[in-house]
């Protein structure tokens, strides 16, 4: 196992936070939007807030929410005191990679909690709603692991590099033969450490796993769990369809189930708009009746 949750900032984004901060009325959106571009400082954001959140009772899921209650004043004082290192910027490239994916992942799965609730009044009880905040830093954060086992694991680097078009449980059972933990773990220890919810950490443990959480409850924790596993495992599959680097895999049958999609009708969608598949979430209307039936609750 692994120890410690030390996770290097990317100078890139710690410099352009810091000229948010240095404007004379800094937006705070535009603070939340460049601190989210990279896990490491939003996580250190979420875990500062979450300790000083809970001494209103308050929980901190997203760097939305992070920003949002420690302020312009706060995030200075934390920001002028953290190290930077432009070197580690650079190192095997793992932090650009990790983030870059994880942007984009976190921007399909903000899309998709959106459209969320939408989708849930077609079979009230079965999904919970997600913030798209939380959405976005879900898909943020889920692959933090895999930079974790590179800084504390040399050989994992090599590893990780040979492996990268390798997904979903053979990748993870891959990397427990060899390391005895894997890339899911490591980013739920990092997720714990950072004080998020832990649904959130469930999600990120088990996300090469979703076939195992993504099965339908009467009880609301555990279908907040399957709405949180199936916007990630969705976004994943909708960004690999953007990406075209290889075969995509078929849209597993624990998410079609998940989401009552129809995976003949998206399909037949997708090739109208192969170029964005989100298209097909965002544009077309007639898809939330096409594609999303509605399912019965189990008794």
């Amino acid at each position: 196992m692994i120890a410690g949750v030390a996770m290097p900032i990317r100078f890139s984004v710690l410099r352009a936070t810091e000229a948010v901060l240095g404007h004379l009325s800094p937006d705070l959106a535009l603070l939340t939007a460049t601190v989210g571009r990279d896990p490491a400082l939003s996580g250190h954001l979420i875990r500062t807030a979450h300790r000083e959140a809970g001494k209103v009772g308050r929980c901190i899921d997203s760097v939305e929410q992070a920003v949002t209650l420690l302020g312009l004043s706060r995030i200075r004082e934390i920001v002028v005191k953290l190290p930077a290192n432009p070197a580690a910027e650079e190192a095997g490239g793992m932090l650009q990679r990790v983030a870059d994916r994880g942007m984009a992942i976190g921007r399909i799965a903000a899309r998709l909690a959106d459209l969320l609730p939408g989708v849930a009044m077609h079979f009230p009880g079965y999904l919970q709603p997600v913030a798209s905040s939380t959405a976005y830093t879900l898909g943020l954060l889920h692959d933090c692991g895999l930079v974790l086992l590179a800084s504390r694991l040399p050989e994992y680097l090599p590893f990780c590099q040979s492996e990268i078009t390798t997904h979903g449980n053979v990748r993870a059972n891959e990397e427990q033969r060899l390391f005895g933990t894997d890339h899911g773990l490591a980013g739920a220890h990092l997720a714990k450490a950072w004080g998020l919810p832990d649904l959130f950490c469930q999600a990120i443990r088990d996300h090469n796993q979703a076939g195992n959480i993504l099965q339908p409850s009467r009880k609301s924790s555990l279908r907040q769990a399957a709405a949180l596993h199936g916007i990630l495992a969705l976004a994943e599959w909708l960004l690999a369809r953007l990406a075209g680097s290889g075969p995509t895999p078929p849209l597993p049958d624990d998410l079609s189930t998940l989401f009552g999609i129809d995976p003949a009708t998206l399909e037949r969608l997708y090739r109208r708009e192969p170029n964005d598949p989100l298209a097909l979430f965002a544009s077309e209307p007639a898809m939330r009746v096409a594609a999303w039936r509605p399912r019965k609750e189990s008794p």
